[in-house]
């Protein structure tokens, strides 16, 4: 299934360089519609493609086998022979340098706020926002993904930085929580000094994303944040501040 397949079956694409999105907005940018992507096609001539997962209630089980990393020696030290054997039946696509994509769909019901990308074995991450395509699918299509059996959703929960969950609440204490949360809103409504801007919007950008919120939601607490400085950021600054954050998790 090549991009136009892609774009003709309602998913939303973005042209890359590599693992760099060629599109001022990023990932935020992608678009189902197929005169959009024939414009890029033009303008970016040999472009790779990256396409959202979010839109399409997807996930992505990337296993990494580049440099330093050895994911199948990690697939295969943490996962048991009936979830090897399940992901190789899975729809995967091959990258260049001989990783894998394995993709699952989300339950229906799934409500949980996921983060953009989740580590639970060195060589192994989840993807949830968006994926680098590279049209070497194997296992059926993207139409065939499975839904994410209960320990693909367990990996979900890799610790992130400040993510509680509903047992967090009974081990910490709801005080904790509370004043977590009221340190962040009051950081968002002190703002900082002129000079500073960039850099305080950066650290309450990546505290939100580690936060557990959706990408969307963080985008909107940067511009919220943004507008209670007593000398805003223009839109462009705010987009390419909250893109160098998301970039590194869109692979």
């Amino acid at each position: 299934m090549n991009v136009n397949n892609l774009v003709e079956n309602g998913f939303e694409v973005f042209p890359v360089n590599g693992k760099k999105p060629l599109t001022e907005h990023g990932y935020l940018s992608a678009s189902s519609e197929i005169l959009q992507v024939w414009e890029w096609e033009r303008k970016y001539k040999n472009c790779g493609w990256g396409f959202r997962l979010d839109q399409q209630q997807l996930i992505v089980i990337d296993v990494d086998n580049h440099g330093n990393n050895d994911g199948n020696q990690s697939i295969k030290a943490n996962f048991t022979d009936e979830q090897r054997q399940f992901l190789s039946s899975c729809v995967y696509d091959k990258t260049p340098n001989n990783g894998y994509h394995f993709f699952l769909r989300l339950p229906d019901l799934f409500a949980k706020k996921l983060k953009a990308t989740y580590q639970p074995f060195k060589g192994v991450e989840i993807k949830t926002v968006c994926i680098n395509y590279y049209d070497n699918i194997r296992n059926g299509s993207l139409f065939d993904v499975p839904i994410a059996p209960d320990w693909a959703l367990k990996l979900l929960k890799d610790k992130p930085v400040n993510n509680y969950s509903s047992s967090d609440f009974k081990a910490r204490g709801h005080h904790k929580i509370a004043s977590y949360w009221v340190k962040n809103l009051k950081d968002l409504m002190q703002g900082t000094e002129q000079g500073n801007r960039n850099v305080w919007l950066t650290s309450v950008c990546g505290t939100w994303i580690n936060s557990g919120l959706s990408a969307d939601e963080v985008f909107k607490l940067v511009q919220f944040a943004n507008m209670n400085l007593t000398h805003p950021l223009d839109n462009k600054e705010i987009l390419t501040i909250f893109n160098s954050i998301y970039r590194k998790d869109c692979k």
